[in-house]
């Protein structure tokens, strides 16, 4: 099953200035190891497969992928072993055709990563439920980022998972505070400035929404913003946006998802 924790999250606030997250409670949760440190986030959606930013990803070619370990089960970045900590390489790199590279407002800021080998599922290691189509936070809403980002600006990644609740901005509040048009808005969710947000290495990312049936879904994958912890909030991608592509790709790739996620 998708988007159940055998851990449940302590819902509390403040990644800047950020919460410590009680181990294992978003085990769908991953980091992106790049020449042995940790570079982006990301969120398991198959036991073969992992979905982030294309910001964080260098490249699709071979010299590249083996730079690469996808680490799952973590809590702190520090611990190189433990119970339920896993780290498998990659196989292959989906960046999404649109996307041109880092920017300030990176457009169609969506890859998935293929794995090695297949990830078996524990108390540690799951899957988040990908959303239904149209399926997206209403303004108001308040949901959940993760990641071991920094801080603060300039500091460096935190070594415990850390957690902060983000409250869904409106759309017209996200393009204000971004200066972002309505066709490129269209692709984002955001969060509302509280001081509370994610930063550097907390890229690619979950952002975990509550489904009424007790199931969370990926709402939204963490792609830029302003200044650490500024007024102006955190931009996600708005992941039911791209299930076309990702679905898509399965067709390609004989991708599997969990619980029925793709529809239409």
């Amino acid at each position: 099953m998708c988007g159940v924790a055998a851990v449940t999250p302590t819902y509390v606030r403040k990644v800047v200035r950020g919460t410590q997250a009680t181990p294992h409670s978003w085990p769908w949760q991953i980091s992106i190891f790049q020449d042995g440190e940790h570079n982006c986030g990301g969120s398991i959606i198959a036991n073969r497969w992992v979905i982030t930013a294309a910001h964080c990803l260098d490249g699709t070619n071979s010299a590249y992928r083996a730079r690469l370990r996808i680490v799952a089960g973590m809590h702190r970045l520090s611990a190189s072993s433990g119970p339920g900590r896993v780290s498998v390489g990659v196989s292959r790199i989906f960046l999404h055709a649109a996307f041109g590279g880092e920017t300030d407002n990176p457009l169609d800021d969506i890859a998935l990563i293929q794995l090695q080998v297949p990830l078996v599922y524990s108390n540690t290691i799951r899957p988040i439920c990908l959303p239904q189509r149209g399926e997206t936070p209403a303004a108001g809403t308040t949901c959940y980022a993760s990641g071991w980002g920094a801080t603060r600006d300039g500091s460096e990644a935190s070594d415990p998972l850390l957690q902060t609740d983000a409250q869904i901005a409106s759309d017209s509040a996200c393009s204000q505070a971004h200066g972002l048009n309505i066709n490129d808005q269209s692709k984002y969710v955001c969060s509302v400035g509280t001081g509370r947000d994610t930063c550097d290495g907390d890229s690619g990312g979950p952002l975990h929404c509550l489904r009424s049936t007790g199931s969370w879904y990926l709402a939204g994958i963490t792609s830029f913003g302003d200044e650490c912890g500024s007024t102006s909030g955190g931009v996600y991608v708005e992941v039911q946006r791209y299930l076309s592509w990702i679905q898509a790709l399965g067709l390609y790739t004989s991708l599997i998802t969990h619980c029925g996620q793709l529809h239409g």
